[in-house]
């Protein structure tokens, strides 16, 4: 069904200039970052590799990785807006700003309604549906936690997924909370949008070049578009817990690492970077 990621060929390590991830699950270890991200990724950078950052968490927190942690690019809220800051060749230079998920004010406005609306009734529905720690930093969705739901907390999100749809509302879950939203965007929505505004700041000469460049890591069911869209999709080991569903909707990930959470993500930078620093290839200088 997967294939252990050792199987996917040395070239795409070799090849591999831009690396996009989920957050939460897939970068931390029990709902935090360790002291060997900041680092790893700072390796990564120097061996070439731009990072993208690709999670359902808050414009607010996407700031906060591209401003403090020094990615590349965030792409929040689960794709409804992306933050960015590129450096160029020369270093002292840098292509900086965000992208929206574009819709009309009033249209927009219609949508709150809608959306407050349904969650209001979701919220008599289930008593247990609690908003998210940071939905004050959020602009176009709204998250609410998994951790409060009652047991068993998975088919019970999933029930308030099915009623928000049946509503009309986008809704998704990830390893923290339930999102939901109205519009069409999803992950792999704005990944695109970027790819395709910004490749020549990413460095790449077409959009085509920069999609046979980047791996996707992830762990949960919003990473579903994601793993469908990208040719060598990594799952970190406990995405089987969400295989069902993925497997429902054909968006399984192509490969899969031994170990869980920021383990397995450390498990495929070691290949990148092993790859990268072994064979320096002439007339790339760091």
């Amino acid at each position: 069904m997967y294939q252990p990621i050792s199987d996917i060929p040395k070239s795409v390590f070799e090849n591999c200039r831009l690396l996009a991830f989920d957050v939460d699950g897939t970068v931390t270890r029990d709902h935090q970052f360790d002291a060997n991200f900041i680092r790893t990724c700072q390796q990564l950078q120097q061996a070439g590799v731009q990072l993208v950052a690709v999670t359902g968490r808050s414009l607010a927190f996407g700031r906060i990785l591209v401003d403090f942690f020094g990615l590349d690019a965030a792409i929040a809220e689960g794709g409804s807006v992306c933050m960015y800051r590129l450096k160029q060749l020369d270093e002292h230079q840098s292509t900086e700003g965000t992208i929206y998920f574009e819709d009309e004010s009033s249209r927009r406005q219609a949508a709150e309604a809608r959306l407050e609306n349904t969650i209001k009734e979701l919220k008599g529905q289930f008593s247990d549906l609690e908003d998210a720690e940071d939905q004050t930093g959020r602009k176009y969705d709204r998250a609410f936690q998994l951790n409060t739901l009652n047991a068993p907390q998975l088919e019970r999100a999933d029930d308030i997924i099915e009623v928000a749809q049946k509503h009309g509302i986008s809704a998704s879950r990830s390893n923290v909370h339930i999102n939901m939203w109205v519009g069409s965007f999803h992950k792999q929505f704005m990944f695109k949008k970027m790819i395709e505004r910004l490749y020549p700041a990413f460095g790449f000469d077409t959009a085509e070049a920069a999609y046979s460049a980047y791996l996707y890591i992830g762990d949960s069911l919003n990473d579903a578009p994601m793993f469908q869209a990208c040719p060598y999709s990594i799952g970190v080991a406990q995405v089987t817990r969400v295989e069902d569903q993925l497997k429902q909707i054909n968006a399984l990930p192509k490969y899969i690492t031994q170990q869980t959470e920021v383990d397995g993500f450390y498990e495929l930078t070691t290949y990148i970077l092993d790859t990268k620093f072994k064979e320096p290839k002439s007339g790339h200088h760091h």
